[in-house]
């Protein structure tokens, strides 16, 4: 039988829900889809609740995406 997975983190939303990652989730992402967020857990954090931008996801309709906008040295967004 296999145990229940660990919280790693459970944060709210500005859409009024609560999004939580286990650890074993999360390092499903930071070791196959997304390797640049490992060790990233409070920028992760703190973008699903004061994020910039929220998208529905074009490929899935109950996904939504918590954007962080970055700015370059020049001023303009990427």
């Amino acid at each position: 039988m296999k145990s229940i997975d660990e919280i790693l983190f459970e944060v709210s939303t500005p859409l009024g829900f609560s999004v939580r990652v286990m650890k074993e989730y999360w390092q499903v992402i930071t070791t196959h889809k997304h390797p640049v967020m490992s060790g990233k857990e409070d920028l992760v954090r703190d973008t699903i609740q004061n994020p910039d931008e929220i998208r529905l996801s074009k490929s899935d309709s109950n996904v939504y995406l918590f954007i962080e906008l970055c700015v370059r040295k020049d001023g303009s967004a990427r």
